[in-house]
């Protein structure tokens, strides 16, 4: 569940890849380079050789 300036909102997908555990450890804050005029990504995660880049729903969805 998302929370949006109209209320609580829900995100439909087709489907789901995989699912992904990472330690706070494993985080790291985004770089200045991936930051636009919003904060759509809220950090880089790293397990073994696999990047992976976290969203927040919240702002990649604002309007």
């Amino acid at each position: 569940m998302l929370k949006t300036a109209d209320g609580p909102a829900g995100v439909w997908v087709d489907s789901v890849a995989g699912v992904v555990r990472l330690k706070p450890s494993m985080v790291e804050l985004s770089p200045a380079g991936l930051r636009g005029d919003r904060d759509c990504v809220a950090g880089l995660g790293r397990k073994g050789s696999q990047l992976y880049i976290l969203l927040d729903p919240e702002q990649a969805l604002a309007p």
